[in-house]
């Protein structure tokens, strides 16, 4: 129970973070937009989000083009896999923060993106958006590690901590980021909790 709780601060934390770097610096017609911005998140509830056709890095990356991203990859030659990172249009140098958002339990980037569609704001609030994919189980879903443990059972394995702070660095690589922010559903909300405890 104290890891949900914790995990609800920290997001709660994350989002205030994020709303006052959003709002920095700009005047109560910004504090206008914003809130008319979150009434657009809102789906109607009959209505159901498809996602593109082809694998987990294509989809993601599709639906993060389609909402006019600048698309690049960030390698992890460790775990052999790609990364999707978006970059606003207006990107700053040394400014713009980077989100690294984290899918739940048995998802994957390309769900994450439909589930909470941060890919759709990137230019509108110049930010940068990194959607990596945790590793998978032997049932077949993805998760994140959010412990210490290494081991082979439930949901540990290898360091996601190490994973995703290496994933950071070879974002960093192809731009200059402002701070860095991790943000994530469910297990990957768990990871986010863990990795601002590491």
């Amino acid at each position: 129970m104290q890891r949900y709780f914790g995990a609800l601060a920290l997001f709660i934390l994350l989002s205030a973070g994020l709303l006052a770097c959003a709002r920095e610096g700009e005047d109560s017609a910004m504090d206008e937009r914003v809130l008319f911005d979150k009434d657009q998140w809102a789906r109607d509830k009959g209505e159901k989000s498809s996602l593109p056709e082809g694998d987990t890095l294509q989809r993601t990356a599709t639906l993060a083009e389609d909402a006019g991203g600048d698309v690049r990859y960030v390698d992890h030659h460790g775990r052999g896999e790609r990364a999707v990172l978006v970059l606003p249009v207006d990107f700053v140098d040394g400014e713009t923060p980077l989100i690294v958002s984290l899918h739940g339990f048995g998802g994957d980037s390309s769900l994450q993106a439909v589930y909470v569609p941060l890919h759709e704001r990137v230019n509108s609030d110049g930010f940068a958006l990194m959607l990596p994919n945790g590793q998978i189980d032997a049932d077949g879903n993805r998760f994140w590690n959010p412990t210490d443990e290494t081991g082979d059972t439930g949901k540990t394995g290898q360091d996601d901590v190490a994973y995703l702070t290496e994933l950071v660095a070879g974002a960093r690589k192809l731009a200059d980021f402002g701070p860095v922010y991790f943000f994530g559903y469910s297990n990957g909300g768990f990871m986010s909790y863990h990795m601002a405890c590491k």
